[in-house]
C-alpha cells in the first residue's frame, strides 16, 4: 500500500497538533479465542537454540535415518528415529536434477534434533540459508528435482551404505549400494499427488515399524513438513480454509500443533497469522492491540476468524510465538536481499516454526524498503508473506486523533496487504486502482481513509473528493470526512461486490457509487463543475487523463477470498525439463509481490 504525498503532510500536521475528531483509544474488538500452548512433539528447541552435541552418522546402523515425507512441491523430509542429535553432513542425497540425470547432492552441516525432522529443498537462490528446520541442496544453477514416478535416496558419504530408499509411482530405479528386493519391494510407493501441497509420507504409526514395503506410505492431500504426518489420507477440508477438519476439533493436531487450541473449529473458515516487528522505539512498528482488534473484528463480520500470533507482549495475540520481537533494522524488503534492509524472507528462515508453513501468513513490521520509497507495506498476491512498513513515517501518539491515525493505518496496512496474500489486487479482480464504485481497503481510493459510512447519503462522494483536491476535504483537519482515520468511527472492509457498474463516457451524478441514494438531491460532481447534472455525463474519474468507454465494476472481495494458500501458489512442476517455477511451501515461498508506486513522503 502507498502513500499519497498530501496524506504525508497531513501525518506530519498530526504531530504538531491535535485535528479532526476524536474519542480515546480506538476501535471495536472482538474477542479472540483463549489461546492454549501449542503441543510441540517433532522439535521442542526453538529454531535459534543451540543444539546439543551430536553424534556422527557413521557410528549408527543403515536406518539412523528415514525418509519420511515427499513433497509434490519439491522438497523432501528426513526423521531422525535416535534418541540423539544426528549430523547429516556426511550424508548425501541422490536423486535427479533439474538437468536430468542422477545426482548426489551433499547434505550441508545441519544437525536433526532428537526424534526431530528436517526438510531438505533446493537451492534456487544464492541467498538460501540452511538453518535448523530446512537444509538447502545442491546450487541455483544444479539442485535436486524428482517427477511423480522417480526415487529419493539417502547415502552415508563415507562407507557407502544406502540408508534409506523410496520409489514413487512407475519408478523401477533401485538403491545404490543395496540390493533392490531390500527396498520397497514388490512394487513402489504411491505416485507424487499432480496437486500442491500434497506429498506422500510415512504416517505417523508407521515411522517407529518400517518395513521398506510400499505399504510404508500412502498419498494425502495435506503437507506437514517438519512434524509429525499426523493428518490421515482421508483427511477432508469441509469449510475450504487449507485446514483439514481433523485438526480443527479438540484432540486434533496438525504436524504436532494444536490449531484447536489457537481457535480454529471445524465449520469455521479460519485464517491464522504470525506477525513479527522490529525492537523500536517507532510507534508506527511495534503492532497495537486496537488495531489488530479492529481487523479480527471486521473478518468477523463476514463469518471468518481471524487469529494473529504477536507473541507474548500484545494482550490477547500470544499463540505460542516467542520470538515476535525481532532485531531493529532501518529498512524491510519483501523479496530477496538487497544492501543493507533485512529481509523478510531470510528472518522467517530464522524464526518461523516451518510446521506452521501450510496454515500461517507470515508478516513482519518495520521499516520501509528505501528512505524515500513511501510503502507502507507489500503483499505477495496469493501468497502468505508480506510487511507492513510505517517506522519512520512520522506516525505519533501525541494527541487523541494522532493515536486514532496510528491505530487505524495499522489496521488499514494490515488488512490490504493480507488481501493481496488471500488473492486481492488493488481493484479486486484486477489491477485497476481508484474505482469509485469498488468499496474495499484494498482500494487506493479508501486504503488510507476508510470506507464512506453511507454510500447512499450526501457525503458518499468525500473520499473522491479528497483525492481529486475538491470542496476543501481533508481526512483529518477542518472540513474532514465522515468516520475518517483520525477518529474512532473508521471503517475498515473489503468489497460485497453489490455496487453497479459506472460507465465514465455516461456518468449520472445523482447515481453516487452504484449502491443507490437516500435522497432524490444527493449527487456526486463527477465532471467537477460545481453543479447536479441532470443528464449523463462523461468524465475521468480514476487516476488516468481521459474517460473510459469500459464499464468500471465493483468485485465481491469476499466471495472471492483464496484461504488456502499452499494450493494456489507456484509450485514445482512434477514433470523435469523446462523452467522450474518457484517452489511452495517449505524453504521457497517467493510469490508474486503486489505493486506499489513509491511515492516521495516529504518531511523525510
Amino acid at each position: 500500500m502507498q502513500w499519497r504525498t498530501s496524506w504525508a503532510v497531513m501525518v506530519l500536521a498530526l504531530g504538531l497538533s491535535a485535528c479532526g475528531g476524536g474519542g480515546g483509544g480506538g476501535g471495536s474488538s472482538t474477542p479472540t479465542p483463549t489461546p492454549g500452548s501449542t503441543t510441540i512433539t517433532a522439535d521442542p528447541v526453538s529454531p535459534e537454540e543451540p543444539m546439543p552435541v551430536a553424534v556422527n552418522l557413521p557410528s549408527w546402523g543403515a536406518k539412523s535415518l528415514l525418509i519420511s515425507e515427499v513433497s509434490s512441491s519439491g522438497w523432501v523430509e528426513i526423521y531422525n528415529p535416535n534418541a540423539v542429535p544426528v549430523d547429516v553432513s556426511n550424508v548425501q542425497l541422490r536423486t535427479r536434477s533439474n538437468l536430468g540425470p542422477v545426482t548426489d547432492f551433499a547434505l550441508p552441516a545441519v544437525t536433526i534434533s532428537a526424534r526431530g525432522y528436517l526438510v531438505l529443498a533446493p537451492r534456487m537462490h544464492n541467498s538460501d540459508q540452511s538453518s535448523r528446520q530446512v537444509a538447502f541442496v545442491g546450487s541455483s544453477s544444479q539442485y535436486p528435482r524428482w517427477g511423480s514416478d522417480d526415487f529419493i535416496e539417502l547415502v552415508r558419504n563415507s562407507s557407502g551404505i544406502t540408508v534409506d530408499f523410496v520409489r514413487m509411482g512407475n519408478s523401477t530405479d533401485a538403491p545404490k549400494f543395496s540390493p533392490s528386493s531390500a527396498w520397497l519391494s514388490p512394487g513402489a510407493a504411491p505416485g507424487l499427488p499432480s496437486g500442491f501441497g500434497t506429498s506422500i509420507v510415512r504416517p505417523v504409526a508407521n515411522i517407529a515399524n518400517d518395513t521398506d514395503q510400499a505399504s510404508d506410505w500412502q498419498a494425502v492431500n495435506f503437507i506437514t513438513p517438519n512434524g509429525p504426518n499426523d493428518v490421515s489420507a482421508a483427511a477432508t477440508d469441509t469449510d475450504d480454509d487449507g485446514i483439514p477438519d481433523s485438526a480443527e476439533v479438540a484432540g486434533g493436531t496438525f504436524a504436532g500443533l494444536d490449531l484447536y487450541s489457537m481457535g480454529a473449529r471445524s465449520g469455521q473458515r479460519d485464517i491464522f497469522l504470525e506477525l513479527d516487528y522490529m525492537s523500536s522505539s517507532d510507534p508506527g512498528v511495534k503492532p497495537r492491540k486496537e488495531a489488530l482488534d479492529k481487523v479480527v473484528a471486521a473478518f468477523a463480520r463476514r463469518g471468518f476468524s481471524l487469529h494473529i500470533d504477536a507473541g507474548p507482549n500484545i494482550a490477547g495475540y500470544n499463540l505460542g510465538n516467542s520470538q515476535s520481537v525481532l532485531s531493529f533494522n532501518r529498512c524491510l524488503d519483501l523479496g530477496e536481499p538487497s544492501g543493507s534492509c533485512a529481509s523478510v524472507n531470510v528472518l522467517k528462515s530464522k524464526t518461523f516454526d516451518t510446521r506452521r508453513t501450510p496454515i500461517f501468513h507470515y508478516a513482519i513490521s518495520g521499516y520501509q524498503a528505501g528512505a524515500a520509497s513511501g510503502a507502507a507495506g507489500l503483499g505477495e498476491v496469493n501468497g502468505n508473506d508480506f510487511n507492513l512498513t510505517l517506522g519512520s513515517l512520522g506516525l505519533s501518539t501525541v494527541n487523541t486523533a494522532s493515536t486514532n491515525l496510528l491505530i487505524n493505518l495499522q489496521a488499514s496496512t494490515l488488512m490490504h496487504e493480507l488481501g493481496h496474500n488471500l488473492g486481492l489486487l488493488h481493484g479486486g479482480f484486477e489491477d485497476q486502482n481508484s474505482k469509485p464504485n469498488y468499496l474495499s481497503i484494498m482500494n487506493y481510493l479508501y486504503s488510507s481513509a476508510g470506507l464512506p459510512p453511507d454510500p447512499r447519503g450526501a457525503n458518499a462522494g468525500q473520499r473522491w473528493y479528497f483525492d481529486k483536491g475538491m470542496r476543501g476535504v481533508s481526512l483529518c483537519g477542518s472540513n474532514p470526512v465522515d468516520a475518517g482515520p483520525c477518529t474512532t468511527d473508521y471503517i475498515l472492509d473489503y468489497s460485497d461486490g453489490s455496487s453497479a457498474n459506472l460507465l465514465e463516457t455516461g456518468l449520472l451524478e445523482t447515481a453516487l457509487l452504484g449502491r443507490g441514494s437516500s435522497s432524490a438531491s444527493n449527487y456526486i460532481d463527477w465532471n467537477k463543475n460545481g453543479n447536479l447534472d441532470t443528464g449523463a455525463v462523461s468524465a475521468n474519474i480514476r487516476s488516468g487523463t481521459s474517460a473510459s468507454s469500459i464499464a468500471l465494476r465493483d468485485y465481491d472481495d469476499w466471495g472471492n477470498l483464496r484461504l488456502a494458500f499452499s494450493r494456489s501458489i507456484s509450485g514445482v512442476a512434477l514433470t523435469r525439463g523446462g523452467t522450474m517455477p518457484t517452489p511452495a511451501g517449505v524453504g521457497h515461498d517467493r510469490q508474486t509481490v503486489a505493486s506499489e508506486p513509491p511515492i516521495v513522503i516529504p518531511f523525510h
